[in-house]
């Protein structure tokens, strides 16, 4: 079923404002297969959510002919044209598969507009690798200056230092593109780089000031996409691509060690994070020791 052939998106004004991309609410009702009628749906629709006229949508009046006959009755009918931010909340109170497709395609829409609106602003996306991917230090994403701080981890702003979540999605997913190649050049190296990458994500997730959570999303998205295919080939479990006769019995962690070891840097590193609950413990028991001296 086309959802752009029964949704059709067009630009339209909501009173004095600039412009919105519309659709008509009608043709959403058909496409969520709505079993009450269109006044009845939409009228209750716009009072339980409290949607505005001339904020959320425009009503404006559609004179039919009865049975479409020359000289026939003519009455009006109220027809509704709605914001896409309408039309997504309409489409998810529906609770079906209709419902999350028609979001899916709205925000699309809203994606495609972005990108129309704003081609000269993709200079501001941190650039990826050009040459080939042949170890981690070659990614995007684990690029670090000469402090050793990470150079792309910021969300791309316009000149108001607006953040545009779909653009950090885009990154996000083209990190991932990057892992991908990476994976035929050096399998172990992949490896290790999507397992720091939960790590790294993880903990720049936490920090919501940057507003980052675009690069995350769209990053482990392409990922959870790759593993479900990974998990429906191999439902049986998992043989690495490096993995020669893994013995069910060896402890992976030891497995890995020797076929994969860590370079000497993120063996520190990795031994700094994992101490963190230990050097916490420590603090307080040296706060409370001192503490109990100047008390």
């Amino acid at each position: 079923m086309n959802n752009q052939n029964l949704i059709p998106v067009f630009n339209g004004k909501l009173s004095d404002s600039s412009e919105n991309l519309l659709c008509d609410a009608r043709k959403l009702h058909d496409f969520l297969q709505v079993k009450s009628n269109f006044t009845t749906w939409i009228a209750r629709r716009i009072e339980e959510y409290g949607f505005v006229e001339n904020q959320d949508f425009l009503v404006f009046q559609n004179w039919n002919t009865k049975n479409g006959q020359r000289g026939g009755n003519r009455k009006a009918v109220s027809e509704y044209h709605i914001t896409l931010d309408m039309a997504k909340e309409l489409a998810m109170v529906e609770r079906n598969e209709q419902g999350r497709a028609a979001r899916r395609y709205f925000i699309e829409c809203e994606k495609k507009l972005h990108q129309a609106q704003r081609p000269s602003e993709k200079k501001r996306l941190p650039a990826t690798v050009k040459r080939h991917i042949r170890n981690r230090e070659d990614l995007s994403f684990t690029r670090r200056d000469e402090k050793g701080n990470l150079i792309n981890w910021f969300p791309p702003t316009d000149e108001r230092g607006m953040y545009d979540w779909y653009e950090a999605y885009a990154v996000g997913e083209a990190w991932f593109g990057e892992v991908v190649e990476l994976a035929g050049n050096n399998p172990q190296e992949a490896y290790h780089a999507l397992r720091l990458a939960a790590r790294l994500m993880a903990d720049y997730a936490r920090d919501t000031a940057k507003q980052g959570l675009g690069f995350v999303e769209g990053f482990f998205d392409k990922m959870a996409r790759y593993t479900l295919a990974a998990v429906i080939e191999h439902r049986s479990g998992v043989v690495f691509p490096f993995a020669v006769g893994l013995n069910r019995l060896i402890d992976l962690a030891a497995y890995l060690k020797n076929a994969a070891p860590l370079p000497d840097n993120e063996l520190r590193w990795q031994a700094w994070t994992e101490s963190e609950a230990c050097r916490h413990r420590c603090y307080e028991m040296k706060l409370a020791e001192l503490s109990g001296l100047q008390a």
